[in-house]
Protein backbone atom coordinates (compact mmCIF):
# COMPACT_ATOMS: atom_id res chain seq x y z
CA UNK A 1 0.00 0.00 0.00
CA UNK A 2 1.15 3.44 -0.97
CA UNK A 3 0.02 5.59 2.01
CA UNK A 4 -2.56 5.37 4.94
CA UNK A 5 -4.35 9.20 5.84
CA UNK A 6 -6.69 8.07 9.21
CA UNK A 7 -8.74 10.98 9.95
CA UNK A 8 -11.06 11.07 13.04
CA UNK A 9 -10.63 7.12 13.31
CA UNK A 10 -12.40 5.43 16.20
CA UNK A 11 -10.02 3.26 16.71
CA UNK A 12 -7.67 2.42 19.61
CA UNK A 13 -3.92 3.53 19.78
CA UNK A 14 -3.08 0.42 20.45
CA UNK A 15 0.70 0.38 19.73
CA UNK A 16 1.02 -3.40 18.34
CA UNK A 17 -2.30 -3.13 15.94
CA UNK A 18 -0.73 0.78 14.35
CA UNK A 19 2.92 -1.07 14.56
CA UNK A 20 1.63 -3.89 12.19
CA UNK A 21 -0.14 -1.86 10.43
CA UNK A 22 2.36 0.42 9.54
CA UNK A 23 4.61 -2.65 8.15
CA UNK A 24 2.75 -3.21 5.51
CA UNK A 25 2.53 0.71 4.13
CA UNK A 26 5.34 1.69 2.03
CA UNK A 27 4.43 5.63 2.16
CA UNK A 28 3.02 8.36 4.85
CA UNK A 29 1.03 6.57 7.72
CA UNK A 30 -0.44 9.97 8.79
CA UNK A 31 -3.36 9.70 11.84
CA UNK A 32 -5.72 13.02 11.89
CA UNK A 33 -7.03 13.41 15.20
CA UNK A 34 -8.90 16.10 17.13
CA UNK A 35 -8.55 16.05 20.90
CA UNK A 36 -12.04 18.04 21.57
CA UNK A 37 -13.90 16.10 18.37
CA UNK A 38 -17.62 15.98 20.56
CA UNK A 39 -19.14 13.56 18.24
CA UNK A 40 -16.36 11.24 18.53
CA UNK A 41 -16.38 11.51 22.39
CA UNK A 42 -20.11 10.80 22.37
CA UNK A 43 -19.56 7.64 20.42
CA UNK A 44 -17.60 6.31 22.61
CA UNK A 45 -18.97 7.23 25.65
CA UNK A 46 -22.99 5.96 23.88
CA UNK A 47 -21.88 3.02 22.67
CA UNK A 48 -19.83 2.24 26.33
CA UNK A 49 -16.63 1.23 24.37
CA UNK A 50 -13.41 0.72 26.50
CA UNK A 51 -10.96 0.85 24.35
CA UNK A 52 -8.38 3.25 26.12
CA UNK A 53 -6.99 6.07 24.21
CA UNK A 54 -8.51 7.05 20.79
CA UNK A 55 -6.33 7.55 17.69
CA UNK A 56 -9.31 10.02 16.50
CA UNK A 57 -9.03 11.95 19.03
CA UNK A 58 -5.18 11.76 20.25
CA UNK A 59 -1.38 11.29 18.67
CA UNK A 60 -0.60 7.90 17.93
CA UNK A 61 2.96 7.42 19.57
CA UNK A 62 4.37 4.60 17.07
CA UNK A 63 7.44 4.98 14.90
CA UNK A 64 6.71 5.90 11.19
CA UNK A 65 3.39 7.28 12.37
CA UNK A 66 2.60 10.97 11.37
CA UNK A 67 0.10 12.71 13.91
CA UNK A 68 -1.54 16.10 12.63
CA UNK A 69 -3.96 17.07 14.68
CA UNK A 70 -6.28 19.25 12.74
CA UNK A 71 -8.56 21.30 15.86
CA UNK A 72 -7.41 25.00 13.95
CA UNK A 73 -8.90 23.88 10.53
CA UNK A 74 -12.56 22.71 11.87
CA UNK A 75 -13.16 24.77 14.83
CA UNK A 76 -16.88 24.76 15.72
CA UNK A 77 -19.83 22.12 14.47
CA UNK A 78 -20.13 21.34 11.01
CA UNK A 79 -23.47 19.40 9.15
CA UNK A 80 -23.64 16.95 7.34
CA UNK A 81 -22.63 19.19 3.92
CA UNK A 82 -19.81 20.43 5.34
CA UNK A 83 -18.13 17.21 6.52
CA UNK A 84 -16.87 15.78 3.64
CA UNK A 85 -15.29 18.75 2.15
CA UNK A 86 -13.71 19.40 5.56
CA UNK A 87 -12.16 16.24 4.96
CA UNK A 88 -10.90 16.48 2.15
CA UNK A 89 -9.49 19.98 3.32
CA UNK A 90 -7.71 18.17 6.54
CA UNK A 91 -6.37 14.89 4.24
CA UNK A 92 -4.93 17.42 1.52
CA UNK A 93 -3.09 19.88 4.18
CA UNK A 94 -1.79 15.80 6.07
CA UNK A 95 -0.54 15.36 2.74
CA UNK A 96 1.22 18.49 1.96
CA UNK A 97 2.74 18.33 5.77
CA UNK A 98 3.51 14.46 5.12
CA UNK A 99 5.66 15.54 2.16
CA UNK A 100 7.68 18.15 4.15
CA UNK A 101 7.98 16.74 7.72
CA UNK A 102 8.84 13.64 9.56
CA UNK A 103 7.24 12.53 13.28
CA UNK A 104 4.11 14.86 14.11
CA UNK A 105 3.06 17.56 11.95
Amino acid sequence: MDSVFLVGAAVPCDGVRWSAARSVVAGDFCNGYKPDDAVLGLLVRANELSVGSLAGLEAVRVAGVKNFDYSAMCAGRAGHGQLREKAEYVVAAMREAAWSATGDM
